[in-house]
């Protein structure tokens, strides 16, 4: 917010200056409306540079939570038990149901 208003300062300034300058008045104005240009672009720039930082942030927690789901497996296939009885069988395919969410 502080650099915009140094800006806006600059521009006032530049008012100022073209106001007493009227012989190049046609020079100040294609600067203005130049700056204005880039200024616009500019903001279109950031905006879309957030966005962008913004689904980046989402895949790499996507991405996270599936490298957990993937060490959960792998823990999971590694730890395979033999099943005494029913319960057990139940309780590998709750865990294995869980896995796979």
């Amino acid at each position: 917010q502080a650099l915009e208003d140094k800006i806006w300062d600059l521009l006032h300034e530049a008012d100022k200056v073209a106001e007493e300058n009227k012989e190049k008045s046609q020079v100040y104005d294609a600067m203005a409306e130049t700056l204005g240009d880039a200024w616009d672009a500019l903001i279109i720039m950031l905006e879309k540079r957030q966005a962008l930082l913004e689904l980046t942030s989402v895949f790499f927690e996507n991405a996270l939570e599936f490298a957990v789901k993937i060490d959960q497996v792998e823990d999971f296939l590694k730890n395979a038990q033999e099943f005494d009885n029913i319960d057990s069988l139940r309780e590998l395919l709750l865990q294995q149901e869980h896995h796979t969410k």
